[in-house]
């Protein structure tokens, strides 16, 4: 069986994901956006992953899109006195 799927992966050629694109890019994406939260924020890991999901909701884009932006620094999330949440 693994020899089967091995075959099957090589003749593929070349993929998005050799390419640095695709969904194991894009997840790889999401875990390195959440480290940044962690950082920005002081928080658990599965609160900041929180935090990525509902800012992507709340601007009806995906997950992966919200995490390319803290990535690139385009996106950054803080706490006022108040400990409201923004993202900037």
């Amino acid at each position: 069986m693994a020899r089967v799927a091995a075959a099957a992966l090589l003749a593929d050629g070349p993929s998005m994901q050799d390419a640095g694109h695709g969904p194991w890019a894009e997840r790889a994406e999401v875990h390195q956006a959440t480290g940044m939260v962690v950082a920005q924020m002081g928080v658990h890991e599965e609160d900041a992953l929180a935090l990525l999901r509902a800012h992507a909701y709340s601007h009806d884009q995906s997950v992966g899109h919200t995490a390319h932006q803290v990535v690139d620094r385009r996106l950054t999330f803080t706490a006022n006195e108040n400990q409201e949440l923004q993202s900037t």
